[in-house]
């Protein structure tokens, strides 16, 4: 693909896609657009990512996924010290097969507190859950930010409550969606973000 120069590859295959091929993709002089934000959660995988892009005169783009107000976080990133958490409840369906469930029951029939602990751990024990946890941590810059995650047997929509707050500002952010019928761990309105994306770096009108 790459011998075709493409100016943007769209990665949508996962964390080890990221891990495996982004640098490449840089070097070849294509901007990047990142669905599987968890893979950027290694600060020293990160931070090598941004000197190659940097060398190489490429951007990397971060898709919203199953939220919004990127912009927003943004800002509480540069008033700093931002106190940020997320909650996000999806049915039991999306946690089964997950490496932190391993060993563990998730109940069909009762709501469960599947997680509650640091976005770090969040990615490495649910990678294709909490992209949007990690996003959020990237975006306000809360290296401490804290992750809920709880299976609600019975619903047909993935819901996400981000609350921020620092010394000047606090706001509450919630988002419904249904789950992609083809992996329940992510929202289908996923997809739709990247193409949102996309939009915006070909219009000469964008929204920050």
């Amino acid at each position: 693909m790459l011998e075709l120069a493409p100016d943007i590859v769209v990665e949508f295959a996962g964390i080890e896609a990221v891990e495996m091929y982004a640098e490449e993709i840089l070097e070849a002089g294509a901007d990047l657009v990142i669905s599987s934000v968890g893979a950027l959660d290694d600060e020293k995988f990160r931070d090598h990512l941004v000197r190659v892009a940097r060398q190489y005169e490429r951007k990397i783009y971060i898709t919203s996924g199953a939220i919004g107000g990127m912009d927003l976080m943004e800002t509480y990133a540069v008033v700093g010290n931002p106190k940020v958490q997320i909650e996000s409840i999806k049915p039991p369906e999306s946690y089964i097969g997950t490496p932190y469930m391993k060993g563990k029951t998730v109940s069909q029939t009762e709501e469960q507190l599947i997680f509650d602990g640091n976005v770090h751990d969040a990615i490495r024990g649910f990678p294709r859950n909490v992209n949007v946890s990690v996003a959020t941590a990237l975006a306000t810059e809360a290296t401490d930010a804290k992750v809920r995650l709880i299976s609600k047997p019975g619903i047909t929509e993935v819901s996400h409550r981000i609350t921020l707050s620092n010394d000047i500002m606090h706001s509450e952010l919630f988002f419904v969606s249904q789950p992609d019928p083809e992996n329940k761990k992510n929202s289908k309105s996923a997809a739709y973000s990247v193409i949102a994306l996309l939009k915006n770096l070909a219009s000469p009108l964008t929204f920050f």
